[in-house]
């Protein structure tokens, strides 16, 4: 716009503003006028010059883009990739906007649907273009995969966006992968392919390097397998994809050397094949996916059971297998698999798919004809396990069922009337029912498949018995019977329990055998003592037993007896640590012999159900002990007693306590001394003295005092005798009390009134009370111990003496603690005229009379102050005396 038509606008609206004014004035009959400042202001804005345009900073814009990547497996194949590039063009000039560094092999370059020209300029593949606009560029171009150390590798060029998405697709899966530079990268794997996708920042190149996470050169992906039956061999056609990882030549087994090769070609070329190792190697060169076809023979065999044929499998993750035979078949194939059978024109097509194995056999019979069933022919054993409780005879009947010929899905068994079926377990069982006729029960067993080879059952029931004396006549031993078998064998185990055992007393058409012909997966789920096992073939086979308490046989078992004995005043205690090691068998009951004159404190043993003390006093007496269950292995019991001691008794023979069931009998012995006893050895029989450091830990332990003698014993008849001699001797009294330091300070007021104030202190283990003896008419004010107060106590008053005691209801700190911290003041008060406290100043050796006495102490260091008004003077000399005697006094 010019300047002119600029100013005219702007004098234009002027006039239109002042025309307004004017018709508002002329409306109200008034005139119009215009400020001057509004006026300059109007005419310097229509003298302005107009803005000029400023430009963009830049002239174009790549947003964003989309890389799509698309990776073939197949050798040689380069890379496939899509951009999608948004470009914003900023500038109405023409402008070179760069799209891909130079040197990329692009396919298509589109806008829309118009071919795009890119021209290189300055190192890059640029698109020219005016006028602004936001455009949208699809460029399609190509990478090479290179081979890289355990994988491939692409050199991915990229448009300079400012945000690039990512993504690829790898034929493949099991793959790592790897991107630089992106940021999130993520990998998921789905129809074959491993899909990436990630953010790129700008950047004019990405890496994408790939490789199979086993680390192996080459996998077996997949295998199929077709064969036909000519003559005595299997003709195959063998499919097997094969994934090379490495660009090197690598050779994998594919077939058993046992096999006829006719041909052998990889992706339509023939191939390389090398025997290692009893296989067939194939050679396979370049990276990629490839297909291998194979053409081989296997032999039929016909000696060993059905026809059949094997073929060694490379563990192929995924197999087919179609096989064709003339006429109608039966077909099985090891390892189990499910098969699929399809006849047509006079010939049995099978089709199988197996798990990944090493080997494969297939096998086939002549299938019967319509309308015609196979007639089943089975064996049959059945072991009887028998427990005997009370009122009841529980028998578990385990049946090993063999097929020989035929199925079926139903099994059948007979049984006494007189007994009740609980329980049928089984593999597949889904029903059982239990009908009766005169002579027998019938149980029918309903499966959810067909048997044909071997099968196990366990059918539980139970034959009620009543309480059975000793008198009672036999049992007879209810037998099960499966029906529908060619033959059958038997076996009857009985079991003794620990409330009742079965003796056997009339088998018929029986026979004693041992525990060792039980079959072992029966053998394993018995848990009791197997005492008879009888074997039997004839179905009238029979056995009948009598119920009895079991018969209880005492383990054999060796023992080990550790003594402690503490000597105090006028009793000697005892700990025993009794171990048992029972070598055969199992214990119920337990009987020591105690010795005479003890008193038995307390008894401690595993599963321990009561002991009891036979025997009268003074005489032998034997402790039995009780326990709840059939104890084996080891076991420790723990045994405390005493014997009073007389007071004049200097002979002590040493009460031990003996197990005669043992086969043999050892121990140790300790003695210690608890008071002030001289314990010397007077006769010993049977040991032998042992040094201290050769006890038992667990014996030392337990002492409080030195052990002052130890002996060894080895069980012998008649038993050891050990005597000891122990000599009292008389007690000496030591202090038990002690003043340390004694101050007394003494303020003698004018009036003759005396005030003392007494710190003590006192080391103290084992006196209760202070006694102070106060002068006479003196009275007490305070009594301070440790620092607190507390109550004084009245003593009893004496005949003679200077004052009744005073006794501090305290206890005194025990245990020879030195109360230097905590002194113990005491605060009385003595009247006494002037005369007398002139005395005293005049005589301070007679300030004692005056001042307080502990009674049974005896200070030893002693200071005396006097204090009188205006003054203070020292009235006694710092006094140092021997310790008092025995007992403080």
């Amino acid at each position: 716009m010019s300047l002119i038509a600029w100013q005219g606008r702007i004098v234009s609206a002027v006039i239109l503003l002042a025309a307004s004014m004017a018709q508002a004035d002329d409306k109200k009959n008034g005139t119009v006028r215009v400020p001057l400042s509004h006026y300059q202001q109007i005419y310097q804005k229509a003298h302005l010059p107009p803005d000029k345009a400023v430009p963009p900073p830049v002239a174009y814009s790549l947003s964003q883009a989309e890389v799509k990547v698309t990776v073939s497996d197949q050798p040689g194949q380069p890379a496939q990739i899509e951009a999608a590039l948004t470009v914003h063009v900023l500038s109405e000039d023409w402008l070179a906007v760069p799209i891909l560094p130079a040197g990329t092999p692009v396919t298509s370059a589109t806008l829309g649907n118009k071919a795009l020209a890119l021209t290189l300029l300055a190192g890059d593949l640029v698109w020219s273009t005016k006028g602004k606009g936001t455009h949208q560029l699809k460029i399609l171009y190509t990478a090479p995969v290179t081979e890289a150390a355990r994988g491939k590798a692409l050199l991915i060029p990229l448009p300079p966006a400012a945000a690039i998405r990512f993504s690829a697709a790898i034929a493949g899966q099991g793959l790592t992968v790897s991107a630089v530079p992106t940021s999130g990268i993520n990998v998921s794997e789905s129809n074959g392919l491993t899909q990436v996708t990630a953010s790129v920042p700008r950047t004019n190149s990405l890496r994408l390097a790939y490789a199979l996470a086993s680390g192996l050169p080459a996998l077996i992906t997949g295998a199929d397998y077709r064969g036909r039956l000519q003559g005595a061999v299997v003709r195959w056609q063998a499919t097997v994809d094969v994934r090379v990882q490495s660009a090197d030549p690598v050779t994998l087994p594919l077939l058993a050397n046992s096999v006829a090769l006719s041909q052998v070609s990889v992706d339509g070329r023939p191939a390389v094949v090398e025997e290692k190792q009893g296989h067939l190697h194939v050679q396979i060169r370049g990276a990629g996916r490839h297909r291998v076809k194979l053409e081989f023979e296997t032999q039929v065999q016909e000696n060993e059971g059905p026809t059949a044929t094997s073929l060694w499998l490379p563990r192929p993750p995924v197999s087919s297998f179609r096989l064709d035979l003339p006429g109608k078949k039966e077909i099985d194939v090891a390892p189990a698999a499910g098969i699929e059978i399809r006849r047509a024109g006079g010939r049995t097509l099978a089709s199988i798919h197996l798990p990944p194995t090493d080997s494969a056999t297939f096998s086939w019979s002549e299938a019967l004809p319509d309308g015609i069933t196979e007639k089943l022919r089975a064996n049959a054993e059945v072991v009887h396990v028998v427990r005997a409780e009370e009122g009841v005879l529980k028998i578990e009947a385990l049946a090993a069922f063999q097929v020989t010929r035929g199925a079926t899905n139903v099994l059948r068994a007979h049984l006494p009337l007189t007994v009740v079926v609980n329980q049928v377990l089984g593999a597949g069982v889904t029903d059982w029912q239990v009908g009766k006729n005169k002579q027998q029960q019938e149980l029918t067993i309903y499966l959810d498949r067909d048997i044909r080879s071997d099968y196990r059952l366990t059918v539980a029931y139970e034959l009620l018995v009543g309480n059975k004396e000793p008198e009672s006549p036999p049992v007879t031993i209810p037998l099960l019977a499966m029906g529908g078998v060619h033959r059958q064998r038997g076996m009857v185990a009985l079991l003794s329990g620990t409330e009742l055992s079965m003796r056997p007393q009339k088998t018929v058409k029986m026979t004693k055998v041992g525990e060792n012909q039980l079959p072992s997966w029966v053998r394993e789920g018995i848990s009791q003592t197997v005492a008879h096992t009888y074997k039997y073939v004839d179905l009238d086979a029979a056995l009948a037993a009598q119920l009895a308490p079991p018969e209880r046989r005492q383990g054999k078992f060796d023992a080990t007896i550790d003594t402690l004995f503490s000597v105090g005043d006028g009793v000697m205690k005892a700990l025993a640590s009794v171990e048992i090691a029972i070598k055969s068998g199992k214990l119920m009951d337990l009987d020591l012999t105690l010795p005479t004159d003890i008193n038995l404190i307390s008894v401690n043993a595993p599963s321990l159900r009561d002991h009891q003390v036979i025997g009268e006093e003074g005489g032998s007496r034997t402790l039995q002990l009780m326990f709840t269950k059939e104890l084996q292995g080891a076991l420790r019991i723990e045994i405390a007693f005493e014997r009073v001691l007389g007071g004049s008794q200097q002979k002590l023979a040493v009460p031990a306590i003996h197990i005669p069931g043992a086969d043999m009998e050892q121990g140790r012995l300790a003695v210690e001394a608890l008071t002030a006893v001289d314990i010397q050895p007077a006769a010993a029989m049977r040991v032998l003295p042992i040094d201290v450091q050769d006890l038992p830990r667990q014996l030392t332990l337990r002492t409080t005092n030195p052990i002052l003698l130890a002996y060894k014993y080895v069980h012998a008849l008649p038993p050891f005798h050990l005597e000891l001699e122990i000599k009292h001797h008389a007690e000496m009294q030591v202090q038990v009390a002690a003043i340390d330091r004694a101050t007394y300070q003494t303020l003698v007021t004018r009036h003759g009134l005396t005030l003392t104030r007494v710190v003590s202190q006192i080391r103290n283990r084992r006196k209760q009370f202070l006694k102070i003896a106060l002068p006479p008419d003196s009275e007490l004010w305070s009594a301070m111990l440790a620092g607190q107060p507390v109550k004084p106590a009245q003593g009893a008053k004496k005949k003679r003496g200077t004052g009744a005691p005073v006794e501090i209801s305290h206890r005194l700190p025990g245990g020879n603690c030195l109360c230097r911290k905590h002194p113990d003041p005491g605060i009385y008060r003595h009247p006494g005229s002037r005369a007398a406290s002139a005395r005293h100043r005049r005589d301070p050796e007679r300030m004692g009379s005056v001042l307080a006495h502990q009674r049974g102490l005896r200070p030893a260091r002693q200071r005396y102050d006097r204090h009188s008004r205006g003054r203070r003077q020292l009235s006694a000399r710092p006094t140092r005396r021997r310790p008092p005697g025995p007992g403080g006094r």
